[in-house]
């Protein structure tokens, strides 16, 4: 485990700046730095602007039809949850997408770790914890802004804060369990190492138009700053998330459990969030088991295609 653990350090520095890993790098590292600076900008600024949505939405909570004070509306707190987790799941499944595919399937290091003391599973082991905790940050960009202005809302407990760090770190494990077998589908068809621009490629643009998407969506989803002096406009978002809430009900047999972790300050939803934590890890370990198969697979084809193209250079040489 130590070695696992040792070579999932080493993958996660070397893709620590993964957003660069899209193209020949070791040629374009200026550019790469380049590209890190505006991504990390960027998010800084989706951040900010997830913050100022996620507040203002949850504040009509504390409002009554009239626009008065009010003890907080958990009905509608409980529908605004019901909309936000799958539409961060979702953004989080696009983000991963690209990180997947960059740690597992476009990096060519694989014939270097196989000529270590390594088994080829300890390899799939390593990078599915580099990829793990290359997540986290990305998750941190998305979730922390919601945490903390749900929390400033609704004065929520210790336990509500226990339930939101089991949340963060199990959240990412179904879009990368989904992620990567259909990844792996992907490669068992097109070869992405075959064709490894062209999926860089791919793979950069859905990563833009992702980030541009989600900054679009905070500025226009983004109420206007006296929203709260206008009657009208209470009850329409009121109304608009209660609607998306019974649209999206169909996710209730998986999404039930972490909005029931955020509305219940009881042991029954710190038992829910640990139902969520359980049902994450085990699809992600049956995903893997099975994904681990053909990547062993994927994994020692590229080591033989390495030998042979070195016994070629060799006899090159001679010649």
């Amino acid at each position: 485990m130590n070695k696992t653990l040792l070579l999932a350090s080493v993958i996660f520095k070397n893709n620590s700046n993964f957003f660069a890993q899209f193209g020949n790098t070791q040629n374009n590292k200026k550019k790469g730095k380049i590209a890190a600076i505006v991504l990390v900008a960027a998010f800084i600024f989706i951040g900010i602007s997830i913050y100022s949505l996620s507040y203002s939405l949850f504040s009509v909570g504390l409002l009554d039809a009239e626009g008065n004070p009010s003890p907080l509306d958990t009905i509608y707190i409980k529908n605004l949850l019901t909309v936000l987790i799958p539409y961060i799941s979702l953004f989080l499944f696009l983000f991963l997408n690209s990180l997947v595919v960059s740690i597992f399937f476009l990096s060519n290091d694989s014939h270097i770790y196989l000529a270590l003391p390594l088994k080829p599973y300890q390899i799939f082991l390593a990078r599915l914890i580099s990829t793990l905790l290359s997540s986290y940050i990305i998750e941190f960009v998305l979730l922390f802004p919601i945490f903390l202005s749900f929390n400033i809302v609704t004065n929520a407990s210790l336990l509500i804060y226990i339930n939101e760090v089991l949340l963060f770190l199990s959240l990412p494990l179904l879009p990368i369990a989904f992620t990567f077998i259909l990844t792996t589908i992907i490669d068992l068809v097109l070869h992405i190492q075959k064709h490894r621009e062209a999926f860089s490629f791919v793979y950069s643009i859905m990563m833009i138009v992702g980030i541009v998407d989600l900054e679009l969506i905070m500025q226009f989803a983004l109420p206007d700053e006296n929203f709260k002096e206008n009657v009208a406009v209470i009850g329409q978002i009121k109304t608009l998330i209660k609607n998306q809430a019974e649209a999206l009900s169909f996710l209730d047999f998986i999404n039930q459990f972490v909005v029931k972790g955020f509305i219940s300050n009881h042991f029954d939803g710190f038992l829910n969030i640990l139902i969520f934590v359980l049902i994450s890890f085990s699809v992600t370990c049956l995903v893997s088991f099975i994904s681990n198969i053909f990547y062993q697979k994927s994994i020692m084809g590229e080591g033989e295609s390495s030998k042979k193209n070195h016994a070629n250079r060799k006899i090159k040489d001679v010649q």
